[in-house]
């Protein structure tokens, strides 16, 4: 089963799924190879480390700035982390709200 996943549209053509505990990889390979779809699907080294509870929004924007505190529920933006880029995603499971930064 695919147990609550978040997608993330990072171009016209480029995806990301994040899931929490499931194997997506060989289901999505399945789904592209029964549709016969011209797609690359692979498993990027990226891991989500998530931000939460009720100090979030100030913790984040002393790491990435203040225009990180603008990021709507389940939308991300790009932000710069000493010269290295990372999908920042206004997403959680606590009551506080939260991020997930995508590293």
């Amino acid at each position: 089963a695919v147990n609550d996943p978040v997608c993330l549209k990072l171009a016209e053509d480029r995806w990301w799924i994040s899931i929490a505990d499931s194997d997506l990889l060989l289901w999505v390979k399945g789904i592209a190879n029964g549709y016969r779809l011209d797609v690359l699907v692979d498993e990027p080294d990226i891991s989500p480390l998530g931000v939460q509870g009720p100090k979030a929004d100030e913790l984040m924007a002393r790491v990435f700035g203040d225009p990180v505190r603008d990021i709507r529920f389940f939308r991300f933006g790009m932000f710069d982390f000493e010269g290295r880029s990372m999908a920042v995603a206004r997403s959680g499971y606590s009551k506080q709200g939260g991020f997930e930064v995508y590293v």
